[in-house]
């Protein structure tokens, strides 16, 4: 192996190392969050508020005759927008979250979609909206909540909007907002791809190690003088 092939690979497997040594996502799971959302409310180093239309934090049984359900609270929204940003102004990066339909029994109210929308300390944004599947059965057996993710772009934000796309009435339920998971420390390339687990890590690094071990012996008794005859 060239040295210069050989220093490439090594710190490309140090930088990932790094890399997942220091993700440490966040999820925004609402179950501390107080009713009411409008004033806003700080959970785990983030702050969630409300404008427009209404929104509490609540769960299945907390509308009328059922909202959607997953077990556990979530951001229930009435055509209101929902920002999260961090409670002491550093940016972040938004990962995926999960989002449903809501107020069972009343279709015509549901969003057809939902809008996310992140803002840069620069003052551009970046965009994407996601389709809801029409599945909403509250405490019945199938699922209300769709997962989501965000691509890579939604990174190194220092807001994070959610709304019903096409600027329609709408009633949506966010939950699990994952914050600084980690498409964002890796190349869009990297992210596609399975990282290797620890495990196989350490064997490859011990290998590469093996390897460069292997080269400079070689390169050292290439380097040595021959004995004259």
């Amino acid at each position: 192996m060239k040295p210069s092939t050989l220093a490439a690979t090594l710190a490309l497997m140090a930088a990932c190392a790094g890399t997942a040594a220091q993700a440490a996502p966040t999820t925004l799971d609402m179950n501390s969050l107080g009713w009411d959302l409008h004033a806003g409310q700080m959970t785990q180093g983030f702050e969630v508020r409300s404008s427009g239309g209404f929104a509490f934090v609540g769960n299945s049984s907390n509308c009328y005759p059922q909202c959607a359900h997953n077990g556990s609270n979530y951001v229930w929204s009435g055509a209101a927008t929902i920002g999260v940003r961090d409670a002491n102004g550093a940016t972040f990066d938004l990962t995926s979250f999960d989002g449903a339909e809501t107020h069972m029994g009343v279709r015509s109210l549901w969003a057809g979609a939902i809008k996310v929308v992140g803002r840069y300390a620069d003052g551009s944004s970046v965009s994407t909206q996601f389709v809801l599947d029409g599945i909403n059965d509250g405490q019945g057996p199938l699922d209300d909540f769709q997962t989501f993710w965000l691509p890579s772009t939604f990174s190194g934000l220092t807001n994070v909007n959610f709304s019903v796309a096409g600027g329609r009435y709408g009633q949506f339920a966010v939950d699990n907002i994952v914050l600084n998971g980690s498409f964002q420390s890796l190349s869009s390339t990297l992210a596609a791809a399975s990282l290797p687990e620890p495990g196989s890590l350490v064997l490859s690094s011990a290998a590469l190690l093996l390897a460069a071990g292997a080269w400079r012996l070689q390169r050292s008794r290439r380097s040595r003088p021959r004995p004259v005859s």
